[in-house]
């Protein structure tokens, strides 16, 4: 006999009131559990079935459970309270709206199947998509998909900023990526600059290799089938005021190798954002002694690996008989570009001219 007051299943108040919900799912392990009130003539061997369905009466069955002692009282006749599941994934297969949860109790001595009454709950298992914004970094000017960079602004890194009105729920974990993760100038961290804030430091040195080009920005809850967020796209300019070659035997825009040593050599000051992860090129191009209608070229550095720390930088050597093929009271000119890249494009830094003496 069930429970003459009322034999419907027992829900949590959130869920009488509510409805099942995305979120309860999350919070509950995925799932929802009735609880059976108890009633007379429980015996081991008995058999619970439980439904959840589109109409008071419905067959979907979600499961059946066979008493045992333990789901009876000492005393023997009554049931304790039995609790029973109904998963997420269940409720989903059978979409939203309302539902009927219902159970019936059949005896093992198979007599007539007692039926519970239904217990009417809304259904909402999926939620909307959510509202998620692309991101955008906060010293860069621009779109809402598209901005501007200057070094000049990103020296001591960039601010990632997820938009207030993004919607990433208590207790989530987010992991914003700048670049291509795995890639020179990729980064990603979920660790944000205040904790539970929205704003995620990007280190300076992730910045220059994305120069003259852009860097693809977005964010990820890490949720499984949250899909990522918009792209953002950051352009990255240049960096300006980048320093001059330099030789000491250089004076007033002539080289005499009359007074030189036996070689000149040639220095770079520091530069903004430099790291051991780049690479200088570094020559003389001048027209030739014996053929001044010929292009001759020096090499004194070739993809020459930035040393770690700042400071002076000194890029080789050019022997004096190796300036000795340059063409007396013609103009040379020194270059130096460095890759920023791992030498996939090279950025031009500013020349010097002189004129070769005797």
């Amino acid at each position: 006999m069930l429970d003459p007051d009322d034999d419907r299943l027992g829900f949590p108040d959130y869920v009488i009131g509510e409805g099942v919900t995305e979120e309860y799912l999350d919070a509950n392990g995925d799932k929802v559990v009735g609880t059976v009130p108890s009633f007379l003539g429980a015996e081991p061997g008995d058999v619970i079935k439980w439904f959840w369905s589109d109409d008071p009466v419905g067959i979907h069955l979600v499961d059946m459970h066979t008493l045992t002692l333990d789901d009876i009282e000492l005393s023997g006749g009554i049931s304790k309270p039995i609790e029973l599941t109904f998963p997420g994934d269940f409720i989903r297969q059978s979409q939203g709206g309302q539902r009927f949860a219902r159970y019936e109790v059949q005896d093992r001595a198979g007599t007539a199947v007692q039926r519970s009454l239904a217990r009417t709950l809304n259904s909402d298992p999926s939620p909307p998509p959510r509202v998620l914004p692309p991101p955008f970094i906060r010293e860069a000017t621009g779109s809402e998909y598209f901005s501007t960079l200057l070094p000049a602004d990103a020296v001591d890194g960039v601010t990632f900023v997820i938009p207030d009105g993004a919607d990433i729920r208590p207790n989530e974990t987010v992991t914003v990526y700048w670049g291509e993760p795995g890639t020179l100038g990729g980064y990603s961290t979920s660790t944000p600059i205040a904790p539970g804030g929205r704003e995620y430091l990007i280190p300076g040195q992730h910045i220059p290799p994305h120069m003259e080009n852009r860097a693809e920005l977005h964010y990820q809850i890490d949720k499984p089938d949250m899909p990522p967020s918009p792209s953002h796209f950051v352009t990255v300019r240049k960096i300006e005021g980048l320093p001059i070659v330099q030789c000491t035997d250089i004076v007033n825009g002539a080289l005499e190798l009359n007074r030189m040593g036996d070689s000149a050599a040639f220095t770079l000051a520091d530069w903004a954002f430099r790291a051991p992860s780049q690479f200088v090129n570094a020559w003389i191009e001048g027209v030739e002694r014996d053929n001044i209608g010929s292009l001759i070229t020096l090499p004194i550095a070739t993809e020459l690996p930035v040393p770690s720390g700042s400071g002076e930088m000194v890029l080789g050597e050019v022997a004096r008989t190796e300036l000795s093929r340059l063409a007396l009271n013609y103009q040379f000119r020194v270059s130096v570009q460095v890759s920023f890249d791992d030498k996939q494009t090279w950025l031009k830094f500013p020349d010097v001219a002189a004129v070769l003496q005797a």
